[in-house]
């Protein structure tokens, strides 16, 4: 089995919401899990990671240096609408390329119905 299908797969199925960013903080890709829970009118990819995730400024350096962090952060995600809930997101920088482009997965899981 080719293992691009079995990424792609993975990530149109996944119940957490999966985004793909440039260094520069361009959503390259959000999957369906991402777009459902943010809302936005027409799609996520396009705008800027910090329009999803405004506190992410505090850890920006990571994906502007490039280092490897796998930590799991609390953090608000923000919709199309501009209200919000809870997350757990972690952050990775990808190996490979993306629309030839350096890039950093967003892994994030709605946590609002855990209160």
């Amino acid at each position: 089995m080719e293992w691009s299908r079995v990424f792609q797969f993975s990530m149109e199925n996944a119940l957490e919401m999966m985004l793909i960013f440039d260094i520069q903080g361009e959503i390259l890709y959000a999957n369906p899990a991402a777009e459902n829970l943010l809302k936005y009118k027409n799609t996520v990819c396009g705008n800027q990671i910090i329009e999803v995730f405004p506190n992410l400024e505090e850890i920006k350096r990571w994906y502007q240096t490039e280092e490897e962090t796998r930590e799991i952060h609390s953090l608000m995600a923000y919709r199309g609408n501009r209200t919000c809930f809870p997350v757990k997101a972690k952050i990775i920088f990808c190996p490979w390329k993306y629309q030839e482009r350096q890039v950093y997965l967003c892994v994030a899981s709605d946590i609002s119905a855990e209160n």
